[in-house]
């Protein structure tokens, strides 16, 4: 009898140990605007999943269109954050932060605009090594480099993809 109940708990571990997270949403949090030309903190939330989930990169798109498309990044690709430099691969449930650039390169605007910010999230799942990508996207409002609008949290001209 005692076997069986050993049996189990050591199951019960191998099954906990063995678990991982993924990306399951992207948000801003700091519920300020971003700014053209600064860096914007946001947060990635996080799941459990019985096997090993393990993401190792994310492409940031954006568009202004109103509804995200679920397989597309949107009008122009904004940066990438490598998981793996970051310490970020193998996550338990929760969540963390990074920051994004918003380039004025690419981010020419002259009013305060709503983005959709898309996440692609690549992923390796489980024992069989399959590869995925799952889309993931927030609304972050933009203002421009002139405003007369200050941007509160955001960080000058560098850009920067650690964990906070």
């Amino acid at each position: 009898m005692y076997s069986r109940v050993i049996q189990s708990v050591i199951l019960l571990f191998t099954v906990i140990l063995s678990s991982s997270a993924y990306i399951a949403s992207v948000q801003s949090t700091s519920g300020h605007y971003a700014k053209v030309g600064y860096n914007y903190n946001i947060t990635f939330n996080t799941l459990d999943y019985i096997q090993n989930y393990n993401d190792y990169s994310v492409i940031i798109g954006w568009t202004t269109h109103p509804i995200p498309d679920p397989i597309s990044l949107g009008a122009f690709v904004g940066s990438t954050i490598d998981l793996t430099s970051i310490g970020q691969v193998t996550t338990g449930y929760g969540n963390f932060s990074t920051e994004v650039f918003i380039d004025p390169a690419k981010f020419s605007i002259t009013t305060v605009t709503t983005y959709i910010l898309t996440a692609a999230v690549t992923s390796i799942v489980g024992a069989s090594l399959e590869t995925s990508v799952r889309f993931v996207n927030t609304t972050i409002i933009i203002e421009p480099q002139s405003s007369a609008h200050t941007a509160v949290h955001c960080e000058p001209k560098v850009p920067a993809l650690n964990v906070q």
